[in-house]
């Protein structure tokens, strides 16, 4: 199944058993940090009633798809409307191959305030975890099953949905002449399938260099953004289905 290695076991450990696949060449256990993981059968020795394990079927389904609304908020002088709203969508383009499958994500705008951006991301349907990439994003939108351990409730797409919720995380993007982007905010996911259901996140600009003979040290301005994003709909494994 070529999972990503979580841990290294050593001679002699024992994890309990609780799923496997269909062929049963890998076998689900319990825990690694607190998370189920897999082990390949050929580098294992299994004690117990084989045919009792459960198979465990992929987290997610084949035909994977989620929808957001966005809020987008300016708060400049120069900023071409207040505010925007738009949605954003992960449709699945096809399933890469038995592990893997490849989902597009596509955000518009009403009225077109905002431009059109698209995405294309790898989900392991097994995890509901996304591809890692080189350069990470402040958020992941598919953050893989049992994200974290539940810290906050909310009643949406009628149920009571159980989320993990990151703490304020904040990233510095270099924009050159002395311009510095930096983004803060929080995401939570639902706690079963581990998929994006709020983000928020202000949008600041600093100034650090020499301007009208005043030398500046990443400097604020009062200008800023501010981000939203709120889960809609989605065929994905959810708390309270």
């Amino acid at each position: 199944m070529g999972f990503p290695v979580i841990t290294a076991a050593t001679q002699g450990q024992a994890f309990d058993v609780i799923g496997s696949n269909a062929g049963q060449t890998w076998w689900q256990v319990c825990c690694v940090d607190g998370q189920p993981g897999w082990i390949s059968s050929t580098i294992v020795a299994f004690s117990g009633d084989a045919a009792a394990v459960p198979v465990v079927g992929p987290l997610m389904p084949d035909d994977l798809q989620a929808a957001w609304d966005i809020r987008w908020e300016c708060h400049a002088e120069g900023c071409p409307q207040d505010e925007c709203f738009g949605e954003s969508q992960a449709t699945t383009l096809q399933a890469r191959t038995e592990r893997w499958l490849e989902v597009q994500r596509e955000a518009t705008w009403a009225e077109e305030c905002g431009e059109r951006e698209e995405w294309i991301t790898q989900v392991d349907r097994y995890t509901g975890r996304e591809q890692t990439v080189a350069d990470p994003p402040l958020f992941e939108i598919w953050a893989g099953a049992s994200p974290g351990p539940a810290n906050r409730a909310v009643d949406l797409l009628d149920r009571t949905l159980a989320l993990w919720c990151t703490d304020t995380r904040t990233r510095e993007v270099d924009q050159g002449s002395g311009w510095t982007v930096v983004y803060e905010g929080d995401a939570c996911y639902d706690t079963r399938s581990g998929v994006l259901v709020t983000l928020q996140y202000v949008k600041r600009w600093l100034f650090s260099g020499e301007f009208e003979g005043q030398q500046y040290d990443r400097a604020y301005f009062g200008d800023y953004e501010v981000y939203q994003q709120i889960l809609t709909n989605t065929n994905a494994p959810l708390t309270g289905d």
